[in-house]
């Protein structure tokens, strides 16, 4: 593990991971014992927390600060998937089939992490089927939410991902919000699948919309409601008309070959 001078979580830190999704009005003899046995430590911006394909050795919640988690692509480079906050829990892909991490994960900010250990979870789910109900529902939201993040790249325009992405990180204020930029915008745009070229051209593009950029790692949003609009109605997503008729199960294969319009 990337970091050490682990201490146990105080009764604050015990009830912010009791509100998480898996963990949240769990009520069995084995959730005390489990919550004992986590640990939690400070890291500073930078820290490596696990690597991609490492051997898994827990799940972590954030409790404070922000966590990147980073998929390893062609030529050792790596892209930003996804900014977690206080109270996400991350590594649960390491749980189960192969026991390792699919991704890595990074402090983006200084951070404090909580790690609860493998073996005491993994007994835990075993045994308490309530916790084994509510890790099937996690991994399942979990699943929806990638579903979200591919039609997001396959159906919204450029500025519409980004408009996201700065509500999923605006602090509200009021009528409007402000959101901090924690990571480098060329990092910014990997993750929201365009270049550093299109992530200048949308920010002009919301513009328009009261977005404005004071410093490059400041975003002002004037109007929430009007953003959140502007992502759930822009004319550039279009829309797949129903089919005209159904595909005979037999004659699936060959519709699709010819029906394909380029």
């Amino acid at each position: 593990m990337a970091f050490v001078g682990r201490a146990p979580l105080d009764e604050t830190e015990k009830a912010l991971i009791g509100k998480i999704g898996l963990l949240a009005s769990v009520q069995c003899a084995y959730l005390p014992p489990l919550l004992a046995q986590c640990r939690v430590a400070g890291v500073p911006a930078g820290t490596l927390l696990y690597d991609q394909d490492a051997v898994a050795e827990g799940v972590f919640v954030v409790l404070a600060g922000q966590v990147g988690l980073l998929l390893g692509v062609d030529g050792g480079r790596r892209c930003l998937i996804e900014i977690l906050g206080p109270g996400r829990l991350f590594g649960e892909g390491g749980l189960f089939d192969t026991g390792r991490y699919p991704s890595a994960a990074q402090a983006i900010t200084a951070a404090r992490i909580a790690i609860i250990p493998l073996a005491p979870l993994l007994a835990a789910i075993g045994e308490c089927a309530t916790l084994r109900q509510r890790m099937l529902a996690y991994l399942s939201g979990r699943l929806r939410l990638l579903v979200g993040q591919i039609a997001q790249l396959k159906l919204m325009s450029a500025a519409q991902r980004l408009a996201a992405f700065l509500l999923s990180q605006a602090e509200p204020d009021r009528q409007g919000g402000l959101v901090h930029l924690q990571c480098e915008r060329r990092v910014i745009a990997g993750m929201l699948g365009m270049t550093p070229e299109s992530l200048s051209r949308a920010f002009r593009h919301l513009h328009g919309l009261q977005v404005s950029s004071p410093d490059r790692n400041t975003v002002v949003i004037a109007d929430l409601s009007r953003l959140r609009r502007y992502v759930a109605t822009d004319p550039e997503i279009l829309e797949i008309p129903p089919a005209a008729e159904p595909l005979p199960a037999s004659g699936f294969g060959r519709k699709c070959a010819t029906g394909a319009a380029g």
